[in-house]
């Protein structure tokens, strides 16, 4: 996947949070919608938050198995002062994981993360 923009260091609590969102985000097209053909990220901060959204266009059956990793990913993300919400198109038959968190009041970083992955 090519990346556009310019990246630069976030807080190490928020990369954490992102790293995991993006991993579980991942694990999920693959475990639960093989047939995929178009899987995007898309990565954008600004001077108060960072936004990281994953959307595949092949959703799977949209089963809930208890604890499972995006209850996870949203306690973590709400623990951080954010949040993460999951849309399911089933006409289009699009899944979207969006997590959103605040920068800590001592860091902002200006133009952290613009573009896409």
């Amino acid at each position: 996947m090519p990346v556009a923009g310019r990246l630069s260091a976030l807080p190490a609590e928020v990369e954490r949070a992102l790293a995991l969102t993006l991993r579980e985000g991942a694990a999920n097209v693959l475990r639960h919608s093989p047939d995929c053909r178009n899987f995007t990220v898309l990565q954008v901060a600004d001077a108060a938050s960072v936004r990281l959204e994953i959307r595949n266009d092949r959703a799977g059956s949209g089963g809930k198995v208890p604890g499972s990793g995006v209850d996870s990913l949203r306690a973590r993300a709400a623990a951080l002062g954010g949040e993460l919400t999951v849309m399911r198109d089933a006409e289009a038959g699009t899944y979207t994981l969006i997590v959103i968190i605040p920068f800590p009041d001592d860091a902002h970083p200006q133009d952290a993360l613009c573009g896409s992955l």
